[in-house]
């Protein structure tokens, strides 16, 4: 009996992620490159603006994504604040950071919205956003329109590839891969 090919996976996603899904990949049968199509960098000066905002008048912290949760480990030794994630993927992160007060919202950016109108009142504190450079849905501006007191802090910066690796360029070329996953 022939054996037979393995399926060969393209991972655009960026770092650490990439390499856990290549990882998981790997355990499933599957080969796999990794070309970063973008990159994460901290924002070196957010430490400044978090360190003067947060407080305990802080009600939660809002989190979209598992990037800023690494950059929110990166700048503060804090755990124990409350943090409600976008959904159970960046909720899983924050506890690998060690936070121990996570909550998911389970879903989108909608999802977080309805969470937060039924859990969290406007009179008992401040909401943190913490977030890259690129968003999809202002969240600081659509709670501050539902009379929350919020502050957007951009914690790193997502940074577009110039260009696909030679290696990976040719074996898209060539057909050789069966499948690719690009998600931030």
């Amino acid at each position: 009996m022939k054996n037979a090919k393995k399926p060969l996976a393209l991972i655009l996603r960026p770092e650490p992620d990439a390499e856990i899904l290549q990882n998981k990949l790997e355990k499933l049968g599957c080969d796999s490159i990794i070309n970063n199509m973008l990159t994460i960098i901290p924002d070196i000066e957010a430490a400044v603006k978090w360190n003067n905002i947060y407080n305990d008048k802080i009600q939660a912290v809002l989190v979209t994504s598992g990037n800023a949760i690494r950059a929110l480990a990166n700048i503060t030794d804090i755990r124990d604040m409350k943090i409600i994630a976008v959904g159970d993927n960046s909720m899983y992160i924050a506890k690998e950071y060690n936070f121990t007060n996570v909550e998911s919202a389970k879903g989108d950016t909608e999802s977080l919205k309805k969470y937060v109108e039924t859990n969290l009142k406007p009179k008992d504190g401040k909401l943190i956003y913490i977030c890259g450079n690129h968003i999809t849905d202002d969240l600081e501006k659509y709670f501050t329109k539902a009379n929350y007191d919020i502050e957007q802090i951009i914690l790193y910066e997502a940074i577009a590839a110039k260009k696909i690796n030679a290696v990976v360029k040719s074996k898209i070329i060539n057909k050789q891969v069966d499948i690719i996953l690009f998600y931030s």
